[in-house]
C-alpha cells in the first residue's frame, strides 16, 4: 500500500512537469526519438510496431505510420492491440481519459506477431523501472512477451532515485530520451 501512495505522488510530479512543455517544443522531441526508432527498426527488421495514442504530454509516436505497420491499443480488461492508419476513427474512452479505434476483431494483431512495442511511462529510472498511468496493462500485455520492447519519454522523466516498484513490474530493456538511448540490459 505504501507504494501505491508513493507511486501516486510520483505520477502527479512528472504529470505536471509534462505539462509544462509546449507543443512545439514536444514535436521536436519526439521527431528526434522517431529517428532513433527508425535507425533501430532498420537494423533489426522490424515492421509490426505496437505503441500509444499519446495523450498531449506524451511523445507522439504517430509519424511512424509513414513508415511502419502500427497498432494502438483499445483496453477491454486487457490490452488488444488493433491496426492504426491515417484512416482509423478513434474515439474517447471516458474511463482511461485515451483515444482509441472501436474494436474490430479482424483488425486485431496476435502478440507474437507485434515486432516491437513501444511503452509510454510518466516517470523511469536507470534501472529499467518505469511508472505509468497507473492501470498495469502493459505490465500485463508484456509478461510472457519475448521481442523488442523500448520505453518512450523525456529526459526530465528520469528519476533520480530507484523508482519504486511491485513483483508485476516489468523493467524495460531500453529507454529513449531526444538526448540518449538507455541500454539497461
Amino acid at each position: 500500500m505504501l507504494y501505491k501512495n508513493i507511486k501516486k505522488k510520483i505520477r502527479i510530479s512528472f504529470k505536471k512537469k509534462l505539462l509544462k512543455i509546449k507543443k512545439k517544443k514536444l514535436n521536436i522531441y519526439s521527431n528526434k526519438i522517431i529517428k532513433n526508432i527508425i535507425q533501430i527498426t532498420k537494423k533489426n527488421k522490424i515492421n509490426n510496431i505496437a505503441l500509444y495514442y499519446p495523450k498531449k504530454y506524451e511523445i507522439n509516436l504517430i509519424p511512424l505510420i509513414k513508415k511502419k505497420k502500427i497498432y494502438i491499443p483499445i483496453i477491454k480488461n486487457k490490452l488488444i492491440f488493433t491496426t492504426y492508419n491515417s484512416k482509423t476513427k478513434l474515439y474517447k474512452n471516458k474511463k482511461f481519459n485515451i483515444y482509441e479505434p472501436k474494436l474490430n476483431k479482424k483488425k486485431i494483431i496476435k502478440k507474437k506477431n507485434i515486432d516491437l512495442i513501444l511503452v509510454p511511462l510518466l516517470a523511469f529510472d536507470k534501472y529499467g523501472n518505469r511508472i505509468g498511468r497507473g492501470g498495469g496493462y502493459y505490465d500485463k500485455f508484456l509478461k510472457n512477451y519475448n521481442k523488442k520492447i523500448i520505453g518512450v519519454g523525456l529526459d526530465i522523466q528520469l528519476y533520480k532515485k530507484k523508482l519504486p516498484t511491485n513483483p508485476h513490474d516489468i523493467k524495460l530493456p531500453i529507454i529513449i530520451t531526444p538526448k540518449k538511448i538507455w541500454k539497461i540490459f
